[in-house]
């Protein structure tokens, strides 16, 4: 059975990467929370969405940083999947929550093209994701992980 998934290091990475995907799950909470934060002061949905947008892009970058060293990570390759996997569970959050906003049949709630495009047409939001993947990088790099 040494060859099998079930068995050994096989199972160990697949643990990892589940771990690793509901801390990322963590980290759309937090950045939530930093949405709620920003919008507070600038009334829902915001005027400006380019600067609320920017203005989540570092808090939500030393959240993952935070979080990358509140979980131990040991080595550049536990940052660069962290990285990955926080960034993509933060994609794929997003766009769930696009479409079941645009479910809602509303007048004051977009279609989901037009949410979609609104939201990935805004250069700021591409910041956002990279501050959040830099978060774990940045951690391993100040530490000097192998």
């Amino acid at each position: 059975m040494s060859g099998s998934i079930i068995g050994g290091v096989g199972a160990m990475k697949i643990l990892r990467v589940i771990g690793d995907t509901l801390l990322g799950v963590l980290v759309y909470a937090a950045f939530l929370v930093i949405q709620l934060l920003v919008s507070i002061p600038m009334g829902y949905p915001p005027t400006n969405l380019t600067l609320a947008t920017l203005l989540m892009a570092i808090p939500l970058g030393l959240v993952t940083f935070a979080l990358a060293w509140l979980v131990r990570t040991k080595t550049k390759h536990d940052a660069w999947r962290r990285s990955i996997l926080w960034t993509v569970v933060l994609l794929v959050l997003d766009v769930v929550i696009m479409i079941l906003n645009s479910s809602i049949v509303s007048p004051d709630f977009p279609s989901f093209s037009s949410s979609f495009f609104l939201y990935f047409g805004n250069i700021s939001v591409y910041v956002l994701y990279v501050c959040a993947f830099l978060g774990p990088i940045l951690f391993a790099k100040a530490k000097r992980l192998n």
